[in-house]
């Protein structure tokens, strides 16, 4: 097993210091690189911070030039550290045990150093194995060795340090206490139902819910939003809207860390860049206050092809990961009820500052008590800044009730529906989530449409897979995966999930006076079919070829 343990070295005169990234008082000095190195890892009752293993084995040289890094690889349970760090009853025991069976049964005590495994993706540590033919032996040394460790060593070491043990190629066991830390929270006055109190008034270390984790993810290397950075990665999911026949995304998960920002004006201004990309800063880590200075500074730059300057916020979970907000009788299984990702003052804040510098915001509510939550804020915010075209978006929606469509409408709010849900999820939340009675009227497109609710419908991609065509097939046939139809009567006719994929989803973006249908005026994006989709049959809907895109009058084809 690997422990890997970052840490800044600064070459002086005939020195060299020593410090960690996130511990500004930690300083070691020694006479070379090895032992500062072993100072760094000696010095235990310091915070280390561990980074993932899979990019330290890939992009350790990069780190190192960029970020000026150095690592020290310590290599655990080696036969004679795993020895040395038994008691001295457990070794007397074992030695005992063995030579009882070298004599009695003639059983040699021998083991085999085997190769060490390869380094890939799927096997992000370097193990080495042991063959120990003992017998009976064999399993004495797990009982002694193994079984004193996990349950003495390891839990002492978890609970101390901030320490990443690779036990598992696919675990990675975090202290979250002292990474909470680094997150920032570990103090007083923290209101926040993903971070449970102990009897301090302190965070336990306990960590609820993704947008809490996502947190504390990237102080260890485990954030997603490095993806954020990934041109590469940009160019290709250009080519996956080609194939999906999407000339528009919008991108609502983005921290818009300045060196990302740089990264999407430049590869979005690629001429063969397929897709306009309408990006919004994720509220996560953020005030209020800084959000909308932050969003207004990058409005400024804003191109063709990316669009900067408004805000996502998300206030409750996922109802099949119980973290969503649902009003009584609560979940159908009896789980309790989800968390709230953003504190309820923090968005009423955010709602208010936004109508007040005409910015747009798209708040994700997947119960029906998020939703209320949304919808009684943006009532009080509008009485303190009145606005009538602010096009206040709630994603998702899921659970929404006839009277709260009512309330969008008269609240100038549109809804942006996750029609993929019946087929990809339909089942669980028929049988487990919520069960039949709400099932039936989740993604309520009909009663949305109704009520004059400005409607679009997505994918979440990648929670389900970016299609437009079959989204807008789950909207027509609200069928499961298992073949269940949920709510006939919320079902819509094609022309309306036509407009929900196009205009209308243009117009929850604030950009359908540039695209969403074929107008004078207006930029010349498309997508290219084998069929007429007017033609085609709604149970088909899903499976007509696309041939490629559009945009602004340039063909790209699949």
């Amino acid at each position: 097993m690997q422990l890997f343990v970052p840490f800044k070295l600064k070459e002086e005169p005939n020195s060299y210091t020593a410090s960690l990234p996130f511990d500004p008082d930690f300083e070691v000095k020694a006479a070379t690189r090895r032992q500062a190195a072993n100072l760094v890892w000696k010095d235990l009752g310091r915070l280390i911070q561990v980074h993932k293993p899979l990019e330290l084995i890939e992009k350790l040289p990069q780190y190192q030039k960029e970020k000026g890094y150095n690592y020290v690889v310590v290599n655990l349970f080696a036969p004679y550290e795993t020895i040395a760090m038994c008691s001295p009853f457990c070794v007397i025991l074992f030695i005992l045990y063995c030579g009882a069976w070298f004599f009695i049964a003639n059983i040699g005590l021998r083991y085999t150093e085997m190769a060490a495994m390869p380094m890939n993706a799927e096997l992000i540590a370097n193990f080495q194995t042991y063959q120990v033919h003992l017998g009976l032996a064999q399993v004495m040394l797990f009982l002694l060795v193994w079984g004193w460790f996990y349950s003495y060593v390891y839990p002492y070491l978890r609970n101390r340090y901030a320490i990443t043990l690779l036990n598992n190629p696919k675990t990675l066991n975090l202290h979250q206490r002292t990474i909470g830390k680094l997150a920032g929270f570990l103090r007083t006055g923290i209101n926040h139902e993903g971070l449970p109190l102990g009897k301090d008034g302190i965070p336990s270390g306990e960590i609820r819910g993704a947008e809490t984790i996502a947190l504390v993810t990237r102080h260890v290397g485990l954030g997603k939003d490095w993806l954020a950075g990934d041109a590469d990665g940009l160019r290709n999911f250009g080519k996956i809207c080609v194939r999906a026949g999407v000339t528009t995304a919008a991108d609502l998960a983005n921290l818009q860390e300045e060196e990302s920002v740089r990264m999407m004006s430049r590869v979005t201004a690629e001429p063969d860049f397929p897709t306009r990309i309408v990006s919004l800063r994720y509220m996560q880590g953020i005030s209020p206050k800084e959000v909308i200075k932050r969003v207004l500074s990058l409005k400024e730059k804003s191109t063709e092809n990316l669009r900067l300057g408004a805000i996502k916020v998300v206030a409750d979970g996922s109802i099949q990961g119980f973290t969503a907000r649902l009003k009584w009788p609560g979940y159908f299984n009896g789980a309790p009820n989800g968390l709230w990702y953003t504190a309820p003052e923090h968005i009423q804040e955010v709602y208010e500052l936004a109508l007040e510098n005409n910015i747009l915001v798209h708040t994700h509510t997947n119960g029906d008590e998020a939703t209320e939550l949304a919808l009684d804020c943006l009532e009080k915010a509008l009485i303190k800044k009145p606005r009538s075209d602010h096009r206040f978006t709630l994603q998702h929606c899921q659970l929404a009730s006839t009277s709260q469509f009512k309330r969008m409408s008269n609240l100038g709010m549109c809804a942006n529906l996750f029609a993929n849900h019946h087929y990809f999820w339909g089942d669980e939340h028929y049988k487990l989530t919520v069960g039949p009675e709400k099932a039936e009227s989740m993604n309520a497109c009909r009663t949305a449409l109704d009520n004059n609710v400005p409607l679009a419908i997505h994918s979440d991609a990648p929670v389900t897979p970016l299609g437009p065509m079959f989204t807008a097939w789950c909207a027509m046939n609200r069928l499961t995966f298992s073949g269940r139809t949920l709510g006939e009567y919320e079902k819509i006719n094609k022309l309306e999930a036509l407009y929900a994929i196009t205009l209308g989803a243009a117009y929850t973006l604030k950009i359908d006076n540039e695209i969403g249908s074929l107008e004078k005026g207006k930029k010349a994006d498309c997508c290219i079919l084998e069929e007429d989709p007017l033609e085609v049959d709604i149970k088909n809907f899903k499976d007509q070829k696309i041939k490629g895109v559009i945009k602004g009058g340039k063909p790209f084809l699949v």
